[in-house]
């Protein structure tokens, strides 16, 4: 066990080592202490995001708001990368970025607290399963395997993976044909991701290929 805490604003972010592997999640697997710290601040920010949920803004505020977010979208630093991994243009990306923050644009999965904006890419993603996926806190997108690659990226909140790795903001997620995984929403805001998956994915016994290839 380590004799030395880490504060609370590591345990949240984590630290991450040349290696690859975070500090924190080294220290957390060696300290209670530090794991009971952890995960009293993970459930008191799921309690504050909870609360929050209740509050309705007075309609001026949030036609003002939403008129800001048409004008620039709020994920706007996402342009470039966004744009290279559906093949798209700078503006049609900032486009899909935008509607992000458009709760009707946002539909439906059999997964709970799970929803989805599918995209239609350049020529470079024909085949691909391409589309925004929203995890809430706590829950998770179940175990699936892959037909082919799939790239994706974290543009809001934080996830982690079934082996427990974890997924933060702007790092691109790699996963080879044949390899399956499942991602978790970790507390705060909801995780956001976009993921582009070349010939779909199987859930259980089911395939599903969302975007048949051309």
């Amino acid at each position: 066990m380590s004799s030395q805490h880490l504060p609370l604003s590591a345990l949240l972010g984590g630290i991450h080592t040349p290696g690859g592997e975070s500090s924190a999640e080294k220290h957390l697997r060696e300290c209670p202490e530090c794991t009971r710290k952890l995960r009293a601040a993970e459930k008191r920010v799921a309690e504050i995001v909870a609360l929050a949920a209740d509050a309705h803004p007075p309609a001026t505020l949030r036609e003002r708001v939403m008129r800001s977010i048409a004008e620039t979208p709020r994920l706007v630093r996402f342009t470039e990368i966004v744009a290279n991994m559906l093949d798209v243009t700078p503006d049609k990306a900032r486009a899909y970025l935008a509607a992000l923050d458009d709760p009707n644009q946002w539909q439906k999965t059999p997964f709970d607290g799970v929803t989805r904006i599918p995209v239609e890419g350049g020529p470079q993603t024909y085949g691909a399963v391409a589309h925004f996926v929203r995890v809430e806190p706590g829950k998770v997108v179940p175990m699936h395997s892959h037909f082919g690659p799939e790239v994706g990226i974290f543009l809001q909140g934080r996830g982690r993976h079934d082996d427990g790795r974890l997924c933060e903001i702007g790092e691109l997620d790699e996963f080879a044909t044949g390899t399956a995984h499942s991602v978790e929403g970790l507390p705060g805001v909801a995780s956001v991701m976009l993921v582009v998956a070349r010939g779909g994915v199987r859930f259980g016994e089911f395939d599903v290929e969302l975007l048949p290839p051309r």
